[in-house]
Protein backbone atom coordinates (compact mmCIF):
# COMPACT_ATOMS: atom_id res chain seq x y z
CA UNK A 1 0.00 0.00 0.00
CA UNK A 2 1.25 3.50 -0.79
CA UNK A 3 -0.14 6.83 0.36
CA UNK A 4 1.13 10.27 -0.47
CA UNK A 5 0.19 13.90 -0.97
CA UNK A 6 1.60 16.55 -3.24
CA UNK A 7 4.33 17.73 -0.86
CA UNK A 8 7.02 15.07 -0.86
CA UNK A 9 9.43 16.25 1.83
CA UNK A 10 10.54 12.78 2.91
CA UNK A 11 9.91 9.22 1.70
CA UNK A 12 9.58 6.69 4.51
CA UNK A 13 8.86 2.97 4.59
CA UNK A 14 6.85 1.84 7.61
CA UNK A 15 7.30 -1.85 8.47
CA UNK A 16 5.90 -4.24 9.52
CA UNK A 17 2.59 -2.62 8.63
CA UNK A 18 -0.88 -3.89 9.51
CA UNK A 19 -3.72 -1.65 8.34
CA UNK A 20 -5.93 -3.02 11.13
CA UNK A 21 -3.49 -1.84 13.79
CA UNK A 22 -4.79 1.63 14.74
CA UNK A 23 -1.38 2.80 15.97
CA UNK A 24 0.21 2.16 12.58
CA UNK A 25 -2.69 3.39 10.46
CA UNK A 26 -3.00 6.61 12.48
CA UNK A 27 0.74 7.28 12.25
CA UNK A 28 0.86 6.56 8.51
CA UNK A 29 -2.17 8.69 7.75
CA UNK A 30 -1.01 11.70 9.72
CA UNK A 31 2.55 11.51 8.40
CA UNK A 32 1.05 11.65 4.92
CA UNK A 33 -1.09 14.66 5.87
CA UNK A 34 2.06 16.41 7.10
CA UNK A 35 3.71 16.05 3.70
CA UNK A 36 5.55 12.78 4.10
CA UNK A 37 5.44 10.19 1.32
CA UNK A 38 4.60 6.94 3.09
CA UNK A 39 5.17 3.45 1.73
CA UNK A 40 4.01 0.53 3.87
CA UNK A 41 5.24 -3.05 3.77
CA UNK A 42 4.35 -6.25 5.56
CA UNK A 43 7.87 -7.03 6.78
CA UNK A 44 11.51 -6.04 6.38
CA UNK A 45 12.03 -8.51 3.52
CA UNK A 46 9.30 -6.80 1.50
CA UNK A 47 10.66 -3.37 2.41
CA UNK A 48 14.10 -4.45 1.24
CA UNK A 49 12.69 -5.56 -2.12
CA UNK A 50 10.90 -2.23 -2.53
CA UNK A 51 14.08 -0.29 -1.89
CA UNK A 52 16.72 -2.49 -3.53
CA UNK A 53 14.93 -4.27 -6.36
CA UNK A 54 12.14 -1.78 -6.91
CA UNK A 55 14.53 1.13 -7.09
CA UNK A 56 12.47 3.32 -4.76
CA UNK A 57 14.33 6.35 -3.42
CA UNK A 58 13.69 5.94 0.29
CA UNK A 59 15.01 8.31 2.94
CA UNK A 60 13.94 6.53 6.12
CA UNK A 61 13.14 2.96 7.09
CA UNK A 62 10.89 3.11 10.16
CA UNK A 63 10.82 -0.21 11.98
CA UNK A 64 8.26 -1.07 14.63
CA UNK A 65 8.50 -4.73 15.54
CA UNK A 66 11.48 -6.93 14.66
CA UNK A 67 9.58 -9.98 13.52
CA UNK A 68 11.97 -12.85 12.93
CA UNK A 69 10.62 -16.40 12.98
CA UNK A 70 12.56 -18.34 15.60
CA UNK A 71 11.55 -21.98 15.28
CA UNK A 72 12.81 -25.19 16.84
CA UNK A 73 15.50 -25.62 14.18
CA UNK A 74 18.37 -23.43 15.38
CA UNK A 75 20.20 -23.47 12.04
CA UNK A 76 17.20 -22.16 10.11
CA UNK A 77 16.61 -19.62 12.84
CA UNK A 78 20.19 -18.34 12.61
CA UNK A 79 19.92 -18.06 8.82
CA UNK A 80 16.81 -15.88 9.25
CA UNK A 81 18.52 -13.79 11.92
CA UNK A 82 21.63 -13.09 9.88
CA UNK A 83 19.57 -12.40 6.75
CA UNK A 84 17.50 -9.87 8.72
CA UNK A 85 20.55 -8.10 10.10
CA UNK A 86 22.30 -8.19 6.71
CA UNK A 87 19.37 -6.31 5.18
CA UNK A 88 19.67 -3.60 7.82
CA UNK A 89 23.42 -3.32 7.29
CA UNK A 90 22.96 -3.09 3.52
CA UNK A 91 20.29 -0.42 3.79
CA UNK A 92 22.47 1.63 6.15
CA UNK A 93 25.30 1.28 3.67
CA UNK A 94 23.09 2.67 0.90
CA UNK A 95 22.29 5.77 2.92
CA UNK A 96 18.85 4.80 4.21
CA UNK A 97 18.33 6.14 7.73
CA UNK A 98 16.87 3.68 10.23
CA UNK A 99 14.38 4.73 12.91
CA UNK A 100 13.09 2.03 15.25
CA UNK A 101 10.11 2.46 17.58
CA UNK A 102 10.75 -0.03 20.38
CA UNK A 103 7.33 -1.21 21.53
CA UNK A 104 8.59 -4.22 23.52
CA UNK A 105 11.93 -5.13 25.05
CA UNK A 106 11.54 -8.68 23.69
CA UNK A 107 8.68 -10.58 22.04
CA UNK A 108 6.32 -11.62 24.82
CA UNK A 109 6.14 -15.31 23.88
CA UNK A 110 9.69 -15.80 22.67
CA UNK A 111 11.28 -19.24 23.09
CA UNK A 112 14.78 -17.86 22.46
CA UNK A 113 15.13 -14.79 24.69
CA UNK A 114 18.93 -14.69 24.60
CA UNK A 115 19.04 -14.75 20.81
CA UNK A 116 16.22 -12.20 20.55
CA UNK A 117 18.07 -9.89 22.93
CA UNK A 118 21.28 -10.23 20.92
CA UNK A 119 19.42 -9.36 17.70
CA UNK A 120 17.93 -6.27 19.33
CA UNK A 121 21.26 -5.10 20.64
CA UNK A 122 22.66 -5.24 17.10
CA UNK A 123 19.58 -3.57 15.61
CA UNK A 124 19.78 -0.83 18.24
CA UNK A 125 23.36 -0.08 17.21
CA UNK A 126 22.43 -0.05 13.52
CA UNK A 127 19.50 2.31 14.05
CA UNK A 128 20.11 6.04 13.78
CA UNK A 129 17.41 6.76 16.36
CA UNK A 130 15.27 4.63 18.66
CA UNK A 131 11.85 5.90 19.71
CA UNK A 132 10.07 4.92 22.93
CA UNK A 133 6.92 6.14 24.65
CA UNK A 134 8.23 7.04 28.11
CA UNK A 135 11.34 8.04 30.04
CA UNK A 136 11.11 4.79 31.97
CA UNK A 137 11.18 2.82 28.73
CA UNK A 138 14.19 4.83 27.59
CA UNK A 139 16.11 3.96 30.75
CA UNK A 140 15.32 0.27 30.35
CA UNK A 141 16.29 0.23 26.68
CA UNK A 142 19.61 2.01 27.27
CA UNK A 143 20.46 -0.41 30.07
CA UNK A 144 19.26 -3.68 28.54
CA UNK A 145 20.56 -3.00 25.03
CA UNK A 146 23.82 -1.62 26.50
CA UNK A 147 23.74 1.60 24.50
CA UNK A 148 26.68 3.91 25.14
CA UNK A 149 24.92 6.88 23.56
CA UNK A 150 21.62 7.36 25.38
CA UNK A 151 20.82 10.46 23.31
CA UNK A 152 19.93 8.28 20.32
CA UNK A 153 16.87 7.08 22.26
CA UNK A 154 14.05 9.66 22.04
CA UNK A 155 10.76 9.80 23.87
CA UNK A 156 7.60 10.47 21.86
CA UNK A 157 4.27 9.79 23.52
CA UNK A 158 1.83 7.12 22.40
CA UNK A 159 -1.05 8.69 20.47
CA UNK A 160 -4.65 8.44 21.63
CA UNK A 161 -7.58 6.72 19.94
CA UNK A 162 -10.16 9.46 20.34
CA UNK A 163 -12.44 9.34 17.31
CA UNK A 164 -10.83 6.25 15.83
CA UNK A 165 -13.52 3.84 17.04
CA UNK A 166 -17.26 4.57 17.01
CA UNK A 167 -18.40 5.97 20.36
CA UNK A 168 -22.10 6.61 20.10
CA UNK A 169 -23.89 4.44 22.64
CA UNK A 170 -24.47 5.14 26.32
CA UNK A 171 -23.51 2.99 29.26
CA UNK A 172 -27.13 1.92 29.65
CA UNK A 173 -27.39 0.85 26.00
CA UNK A 174 -24.09 -1.01 26.15
CA UNK A 175 -25.13 -2.89 29.27
CA UNK A 176 -28.47 -3.83 27.80
CA UNK A 177 -26.67 -5.36 24.83
CA UNK A 178 -24.50 -7.40 27.18
CA UNK A 179 -27.22 -8.25 29.68
CA UNK A 180 -25.48 -6.52 32.60
CA UNK A 181 -27.40 -4.86 35.44
CA UNK A 182 -27.01 -1.07 35.58
CA UNK A 183 -26.26 -1.06 39.31
CA UNK A 184 -23.20 -3.33 39.06
CA UNK A 185 -19.61 -2.10 39.14
CA UNK A 186 -18.14 -3.49 35.93
CA UNK A 187 -14.39 -3.89 35.52
CA UNK A 188 -13.07 -4.70 32.05
CA UNK A 189 -9.94 -6.56 30.98
CA UNK A 190 -9.66 -5.85 27.25
CA UNK A 191 -7.29 -6.89 24.47
CA UNK A 192 -5.59 -9.96 23.06
CA UNK A 193 -5.53 -12.70 25.69
CA UNK A 194 -1.90 -13.71 26.19
CA UNK A 195 -0.10 -15.48 29.05
CA UNK A 196 2.09 -12.48 30.00
CA UNK A 197 -1.01 -10.44 30.81
CA UNK A 198 -1.68 -12.56 33.91
CA UNK A 199 -5.40 -12.93 33.21
CA UNK A 200 -5.64 -15.97 35.49
CA UNK A 201 -4.19 -13.98 38.37
CA UNK A 202 -6.64 -11.17 37.70
CA UNK A 203 -9.60 -13.56 37.75
CA UNK A 204 -8.36 -15.12 41.00
CA UNK A 205 -7.91 -11.74 42.70
CA UNK A 206 -11.25 -10.42 41.51
CA UNK A 207 -13.16 -13.51 42.60
CA UNK A 208 -11.62 -13.28 46.08
CA UNK A 209 -12.68 -9.69 46.77
CA UNK A 210 -15.74 -8.95 44.62
CA UNK A 211 -19.31 -9.59 45.70
CA UNK A 212 -22.54 -9.81 43.75
CA UNK A 213 -22.52 -6.06 43.09
CA UNK A 214 -19.47 -6.30 40.80
CA UNK A 215 -18.59 -8.09 37.57
CA UNK A 216 -15.36 -8.71 35.70
CA UNK A 217 -15.48 -8.79 31.89
CA UNK A 218 -12.51 -10.43 30.14
CA UNK A 219 -12.74 -9.68 26.44
CA UNK A 220 -10.35 -10.36 23.59
CA UNK A 221 -9.04 -12.75 21.00
CA UNK A 222 -6.92 -15.48 22.64
CA UNK A 223 -3.36 -16.15 21.50
CA UNK A 224 -4.47 -19.73 20.81
CA UNK A 225 -7.68 -21.72 21.02
CA UNK A 226 -6.18 -23.84 23.77
CA UNK A 227 -5.27 -20.80 25.85
CA UNK A 228 -8.72 -19.32 25.30
CA UNK A 229 -10.39 -22.53 26.49
CA UNK A 230 -8.16 -22.58 29.55
CA UNK A 231 -9.12 -19.02 30.53
CA UNK A 232 -12.80 -19.71 29.90
CA UNK A 233 -12.75 -22.93 31.95
CA UNK A 234 -10.91 -21.22 34.81
CA UNK A 235 -13.41 -18.34 34.89
CA UNK A 236 -16.43 -20.67 34.78
CA UNK A 237 -15.93 -21.36 38.50
CA UNK A 238 -16.52 -17.68 39.29
CA UNK A 239 -20.10 -16.46 39.05
CA UNK A 240 -19.18 -12.79 38.64
CA UNK A 241 -16.57 -13.28 35.88
CA UNK A 242 -17.48 -13.42 32.18
CA UNK A 243 -14.96 -14.32 29.49
CA UNK A 244 -15.62 -13.45 25.83
CA UNK A 245 -12.65 -15.06 24.10
CA UNK A 246 -13.14 -13.82 20.57
CA UNK A 247 -12.06 -11.13 18.15
CA UNK A 248 -13.80 -7.81 18.74
CA UNK A 249 -14.73 -5.90 15.54
CA UNK A 250 -13.99 -2.17 15.57
CA UNK A 251 -17.66 -1.22 15.82
CA UNK A 252 -18.07 -3.40 18.93
CA UNK A 253 -15.20 -1.88 20.93
CA UNK A 254 -17.52 0.86 22.16
CA UNK A 255 -19.92 -1.69 23.61
CA UNK A 256 -17.38 -3.10 26.05
CA UNK A 257 -15.66 0.21 26.81
CA UNK A 258 -18.91 2.02 27.49
CA UNK A 259 -20.40 -0.85 29.50
CA UNK A 260 -17.60 -0.78 32.08
CA UNK A 261 -16.77 1.54 34.95
CA UNK A 262 -13.02 0.89 34.89
CA UNK A 263 -10.42 -0.94 32.80
CA UNK A 264 -7.90 -3.15 34.58
CA UNK A 265 -4.33 -4.15 33.68
CA UNK A 266 -2.78 -7.05 35.59
CA UNK A 267 0.65 -7.16 33.94
CA UNK A 268 3.81 -5.14 34.53
CA UNK A 269 6.43 -6.63 32.17
CA UNK A 270 5.78 -4.33 29.23
CA UNK A 271 7.21 -1.06 27.92
CA UNK A 272 3.93 0.44 26.77
CA UNK A 273 0.19 -0.23 26.68
CA UNK A 274 -1.98 0.82 23.78
CA UNK A 275 -5.05 -0.46 25.64
CA UNK A 276 -4.41 2.09 28.40
CA UNK A 277 -4.66 4.87 25.80
CA UNK A 278 -7.77 3.19 24.40
CA UNK A 279 -9.43 3.16 27.83
CA UNK A 280 -8.51 6.79 28.40
CA UNK A 281 -9.82 7.70 24.95
CA UNK A 282 -13.22 6.29 26.00
CA UNK A 283 -13.09 8.24 29.27
CA UNK A 284 -12.63 5.27 31.56
CA UNK A 285 -10.92 5.05 34.93
CA UNK A 286 -8.11 2.52 35.16
CA UNK A 287 -6.55 0.00 37.53
CA UNK A 288 -2.87 -0.60 36.82
CA UNK A 289 0.53 -1.41 38.32
CA UNK A 290 3.15 1.26 38.89
CA UNK A 291 5.34 0.08 36.04
CA UNK A 292 6.98 1.39 32.89
CA UNK A 293 3.94 0.81 30.68
CA UNK A 294 1.62 2.91 32.86
CA UNK A 295 3.40 5.21 35.31
CA UNK A 296 3.90 8.12 32.87
CA UNK A 297 0.45 7.78 31.28
CA UNK A 298 -1.76 7.27 34.34
CA UNK A 299 -1.75 9.03 37.70
CA UNK A 300 -3.80 8.91 40.90
CA UNK A 301 -6.37 11.35 39.52
CA UNK A 302 -7.42 8.87 36.84
CA UNK A 303 -6.33 5.48 38.13
CA UNK A 304 -6.04 3.21 41.14
CA UNK A 305 -2.37 2.18 41.05
CA UNK A 306 -0.70 -0.68 42.89
CA UNK A 307 2.80 -1.93 43.55
CA UNK A 308 3.43 -4.89 41.20
CA UNK A 309 5.76 -6.45 43.78
CA UNK A 310 3.05 -6.45 46.45
CA UNK A 311 1.23 -9.78 46.30
CA UNK A 312 -1.86 -8.25 47.92
CA UNK A 313 -1.77 -5.09 45.80
CA UNK A 314 -3.99 -6.13 42.88
CA UNK A 315 -6.77 -7.60 45.02
CA UNK A 316 -6.81 -4.66 47.42
CA UNK A 317 -6.87 -2.20 44.54
CA UNK A 318 -9.81 -4.00 42.95
CA UNK A 319 -11.58 -3.93 46.32
CA UNK A 320 -10.92 -0.19 46.61
CA UNK A 321 -12.17 0.47 43.08
CA UNK A 322 -15.47 -1.25 43.80
CA UNK A 323 -15.84 0.53 47.15
CA UNK A 324 -15.18 3.95 45.60
CA UNK A 325 -17.36 3.54 42.52
CA UNK A 326 -18.74 7.08 42.86
CA UNK A 327 -15.30 8.45 41.85
CA UNK A 328 -14.94 6.48 38.64
CA UNK A 329 -16.86 8.75 36.25
CA UNK A 330 -14.81 11.79 37.27
CA UNK A 331 -11.61 9.77 36.99
CA UNK A 332 -12.63 8.73 33.49
CA UNK A 333 -13.28 12.32 32.43
CA UNK A 334 -9.85 13.28 33.73
CA UNK A 335 -8.25 10.47 31.71
CA UNK A 336 -10.04 11.60 28.57
CA UNK A 337 -8.73 15.14 28.92
CA UNK A 338 -5.26 13.81 29.61
CA UNK A 339 -5.34 11.54 26.54
CA UNK A 340 -6.62 14.38 24.34
CA UNK A 341 -3.22 16.10 24.50
CA UNK A 342 -1.60 13.12 22.73
CA UNK A 343 -3.31 13.63 19.39
CA UNK A 344 -1.84 12.04 16.28
CA UNK A 345 -1.14 15.30 14.50
CA UNK A 346 1.20 16.30 17.35
CA UNK A 347 2.71 12.83 17.50
CA UNK A 348 3.30 12.62 13.75
CA UNK A 349 4.99 16.01 13.73
CA UNK A 350 7.37 14.89 16.43
CA UNK A 351 8.16 11.72 14.49
CA UNK A 352 8.64 13.73 11.32
CA UNK A 353 10.97 16.00 13.25
CA UNK A 354 13.13 12.98 14.03
CA UNK A 355 13.18 12.09 10.33
CA UNK A 356 14.38 15.61 9.53
CA UNK A 357 17.10 15.32 12.14
CA UNK A 358 18.55 12.00 10.97
CA UNK A 359 18.50 13.28 7.39
CA UNK A 360 20.46 16.37 8.42
CA UNK A 361 17.84 18.78 7.14
CA UNK A 362 18.56 22.47 7.72
CA UNK A 363 16.57 24.45 10.23
CA UNK A 364 14.88 26.40 7.43
CA UNK A 365 13.66 23.16 5.86
CA UNK A 366 12.43 21.80 9.17
CA UNK A 367 10.44 24.93 9.95
CA UNK A 368 8.39 24.49 6.78
CA UNK A 369 6.27 22.09 8.81
CA UNK A 370 4.40 23.77 11.64
CA UNK A 371 5.31 22.67 15.12
CA UNK A 372 8.58 20.96 14.22
CA UNK A 373 11.08 23.69 15.05
CA UNK A 374 11.47 22.37 18.60
CA UNK A 375 11.53 18.67 17.71
CA UNK A 376 14.64 17.98 19.82
CA UNK A 377 12.98 19.05 23.07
Amino acid sequence: MQTENNTKNITVVLTPFDEYNPYLSELAGHLCEEGCRVITSGDLKDAYKIIIRGGEKVDVLHLHWLRIKTGSNIFRTLIRVFAYLARLVNLRGRGVKIVWTVHNMLPHETTRPRLELWVRKIAAKLANVLLVHSEGAKQQIVSRYKLKNSSKVRVIEHGNYIGFYPNEISKQQARRQLGIDEDKTVILCFGTLRPYKNVEGLIYNFANVAKDDAQLLVVGHPLSEQYGRGITDYASRCENVTVIAEYVPSEQVQVYMNACDAVVFAYSNSLTSGVALLAMSFGRACIAPRSTAFEEVLDEAGAFLFDPDDGHGPAETIRRTIAEREKLDAMGRYNYERAAQWDWMTISRKVLGVYFEVLGKKASERSQLAGITNFCD
